[in-house]
């Protein structure tokens, strides 16, 4: 029974990585959700819509060689194909929330200055008006 359940157990954890070898990678793994759909003759306006578009293009292409090797050689490909999109994704995204911080701290610098600005220009204008004598 033990070499039953150990057999089991080994099977299960070989399976995903076989599994992520044998079957070829889909696009909707490395984007997200919002950008899987994009068609790639559209003639979008938006940055980040062109920057996924592209990427599915060069997705593609990449799989098409990918899929004209040999069985052997495929597989691998396939791992590397994956790395190499995973790796993309993570960098974009990490870039995207830097940029989306960086313009925060500049809105939250702008409304800083801005309410020092307004602070003097009530304390000028709400002075008592001094005669000279």
């Amino acid at each position: 029974m033990k070499k039953y359940i150990i057999l089991f157990m080994l099977s299960l954890y070989i399976s995903p990585a076989f599994a992520n070898t044998f079957f070829e990678p889909q696009w909707n793994e490395f984007c997200p959700s919002q950008y899987a759909n994009l068609d790639l003759e559209k003639d979008y306006i938006l940055a980040e819509k062109k920057y996924w578009q592209q990427r599915k293009k060069d997705f593609n292409k990449k799989l098409r060689y990918c899929n004209v090797l040999s069985d052997n050689q495929r597989g691998a490909c396939y791992d590397n194909l994956r790395l190499v999109e995973s790796n993309a994704t993570s960098t974009h995204l990490a870039e995207v929330r830097i940029k989306q911080q960086e313009y925060a701290n500049a809105a939250s610098m702008t409304n800083a200055f801005n309410y020092q600005i307004n602070t003097m220009n009530n304390l000028l204008n709400n002075r008592p008006y001094y005669y000279g004598y």
